[in-house]
């Protein structure tokens, strides 16, 4: 009897811990594997990035956790390769391991000679966006809010409506008093002139390739569908070769070295596969 009363507790243990194995590797999921024994967990990308006033903000933002993944592979890649090589260790004094990443990155990717005079205008004649104005485009738009139970109504909506005002039968400051965008009322419907600034955006690389008049969209951004219309058009001037001859030096510099810096994680990757188990990472891991 006694005996009994002792195994009852170890039993109830027993029967409780997959459970909370279970609760934990679904709060803590593995998110990304170096090699074959290194895994990086959801704990340590948070752990990895508050100490870190240049990364923690990524925690609270979409898609941050990503960016701090990928910085934290390369820091621990670096890591391996230099223990690797033997190079020693800096303690927490001398920067830990950041400054010991630094120093092996470093050691593999020398910092590129300043450029040739000849190299300087390859560089300036292969890059025109980076030494020109940027693209301007006037823009009417228009948006719908939507839910996911709402979804195709709304977008079947904003077709229809595509359809008119591609036909001439409404125009942009007509249905402006309907956008679901205060912004797009107040301005109704004409967005101005809005330069492309960043070539990554998506909406604005597919209006940069749309026609005079042409109506684009559905197109989402957050919670909303938008159409969209380029009424007008102000291509980019490029800038002389002489007036920036000084900026374009160091960007060919910083672009030899992002190369040669790309180069070394290939090797390293090479080395120690990489292996990211969760594609989806746009969740912030913490709370503003």
């Amino acid at each position: 009897m006694i005996k009994h009363f002792f195994l009852l507790p170890l039993l109830l243990v027993g029967l409780m811990a997959g459970p909370l194995r279970a609760e934990s590797k679904q709060d803590n999921p593995a998110l990304a594997t170096i090699g074959s024994d290194l895994t990086i967990t959801k704990f340590d990308v948070i752990n990895y990035a508050r100490p870190l006033p240049n990364l923690y903000p990524y925690l609270t933002i979409p898609g941050g956790p990503k960016r701090i993944l990928e910085d934290m592979i390369r820091t621990r890649l670096l890591i391996m390769e230099g223990e690797r090589l033997g190079m020693p260790r800096s303690g927490a004094e001398n920067g830990g391991d950041t400054a010991y990443a630094i120093a092996v990155r470093l050691r593999l990717a020398p910092r590129c000679a300043p450029p040739a005079e000849s190299a300087v205008r390859a560089f300036y004649d292969a890059h025109p966006d980076q030494f020109s104005s940027p693209l301007f485009l006037r823009l009417n738009r228009f948006g719908l809010r939507y839910t996911p139970d709402n979804r195709n109504a709304v977008n079947a909506r904003l077709q229809a409506m595509a359809a008119r005002l591609s036909g001439g039968e409404v125009t942009f400051a007509a249905i402006a008093a309907d956008s679901d965008d205060e912004f797009d009322r107040f301005r109704g419907g004409d967005l101005g002139f809005v330069a492309q600034e960043d070539a990554s955006n998506p909406i604005m690389a597919e209006l940069a390739k749309a026609k005079t008049g042409q109506v684009i969209g559905p197109l989402e951004q957050g919670e909303m569908l938008y159409l969209y219309q380029v009424s007008g058009r102000r291509e980019p001037v490029p800038e002389s070769y002489e007036s920036v001859r000084v900026q374009a030096a160091e960007k060919q510099q910083s672009d030899c070295y992002r190369q040669r810096v790309e180069a070394m994680f290939d090797t390293l990757k090479a080395r120690w596969p990489v292996k990211i188990l969760l594609d989806n990472l746009d969740t912030p891991f913490e709370a503003k």
